[in-house]
Formats: structure tokens, sequence, C-alpha cells
């Protein structure tokens, strides 16, 4: 886990902060844009309107607390949809 921390540049004190559905639940969250049928990065960017890295990032974070997970082959989805 410290390694994921690192590379998105975050301390152990942010993550301890964020609380499962907090970060869905923020106006403008990419979490927004996922429906309960999986999706690409490429489509959250096209619904979103947001840069690759700023959609990767949150996602990552949302996963981090528990509201999506990553599926095989680059799919994300919210948790608890299948």
């Amino acid at each position: 886990a410290q390694d994921v921390l690192e590379e998105l540049r975050l301390s152990p004190t942010e993550t301890s902060r964020v609380e499962p559905n907090a970060t869905a639940s923020v106006s403008g969250s990419i979490a927004s844009f996922l429906e309960h049928d999986p999706v690409d990065v490429d489509t959250l960017v096209q619904r979103s309107g947001a840069s690759v890295g700023s959609v990767v990032t949150e996602l990552s974070l949302l996963e981090l607390s528990g509201a999506v997970e990553q599926l095989a082959g680059g799919l994300w989805q919210r948790r608890g949809a299948r």
C-alpha cells in the first residue's frame, strides 16, 4: 500500500481521512459517472470531461475508500454492483 501512496503523492494521514462513500458524494466526482455496468477509463474521461490523470487519480482514491473496484481488462464499477 505504501507504493500506491507514494505514487499518488499522499501521506498515510491524508488517506485515513477518506471515509467510504464520502468521496463518492463529492459534487463532480468521477463516481457520479460510474454506472452499475463496468466502464473503462476512456469512457469516464469522455463522460466527465476531466483529464486521464484526474480520472485515474480519483478512481484510485475511490478504490482505496472502497467505493469502486477495478475489474479485469481495466474496467471499473461501483463496489457491490455485480
